[in-house]
């Protein structure tokens, strides 16, 4: 994801898209085995979540319009408290996790409404911004 998202990184095996003014080291955390759970505050969400982290990237260079929407919530490892491990510019949001791999579903919400604009069963119309099937507008 935020890998290919961003605009280099050292040890990438092909150049990176560059949608994301971000510089992103690979497994920055180590490898498989070195994977592990953190606690995230969240800003678009106004609370924590449970994040999981995969052979995890860390983000070691972000631009002047990038926007961090999630950060770890204490130190693991070599990276401090509040480091940023979820970023957004527009429309392009990229994160150092899987939250795909919890219970919490909060955060793919608030991507389908907030950055995709869609108006989600039960969350109330949005002026002008419904949406009911993937076509662009």
């Amino acid at each position: 994801g935020v890998i290919l998202l961003g605009r280099g990184g050292a040890g990438l095996p092909a150049p990176p898209l560059g949608v994301l003014d971000v510089v992103v080291e690979r497994t920055a955390y180590g490898r498989q085995i070195d994977s592990f759970t953190a606690d995230l505050t969240v800003g678009p969400l106004d609370r924590t979540m449970h994040g999981v982290f995969i052979r995890a990237p860390r983000l070691t260079e972000l631009g002047a319009g990038i926007e961090v929407i999630a950060r770890l919530a204490a130190a693991h490892g070599p990276a401090p408290q509040g480091e940023p491990v979820g970023v957004r510019s527009g429309r392009v949001v990229g994160l150092c996790f899987h939250p795909e791999l919890t219970n919490d579903s909060a955060l793919h919400a608030w991507f389908l409404q907030e950055v995709a604009g869609f108006t989600l069963p039960g969350s109330g119309a949005k002026a002008g911004r419904e949406r009911t099937s993937g076509a662009r507008e």
